[in-house]
């Protein structure tokens, strides 16, 4: 880590040189999503007791889904919203001139 600090050229220079790997930004955007998902299973159970005695007895199966459904939504939406700001910064840098695979 210090190598990065001092003499980043050199360090970028031999990590380009490596294979390149999506194993670590995939691992942190699901910890983000898993973190995002477990706050919105909270948050949705919060509103479901809060909206259980206002809501006709059809909805109340809704009600029950609410908290699982919003996890994994907050699941996928990370990895979505990854690749949609990749794509974003993709094609900032084709604007600029810039080099590159999207991987």
């Amino acid at each position: 880590m210090m190598e990065v600090l001092t003499n980043p050229n050199e360090f970028f220079e031999a990590r380009m040189k490596g294979e390149v790997s999506l194993r670590i930004p995939v691992l942190i955007v699901l910890t983000i999503g898993i973190i995002g998902g477990i706050s919105a299973f909270l948050m949705a159970g919060i509103i479901a007791e809060m909206l259980r005695g206002t809501v006709p007895p059809e909805a109340q199966g809704f009600i029950s889904v609410m908290p699982v459904g919003g996890a994994i939504v907050a699941v996928i939406a990370s990895l979505i919203l990854w690749v949609v700001f990749a794509a974003i910064f993709f094609g900032i840098s084709a604007i600029f001139k810039g080099e590159g695979e999207f991987k």
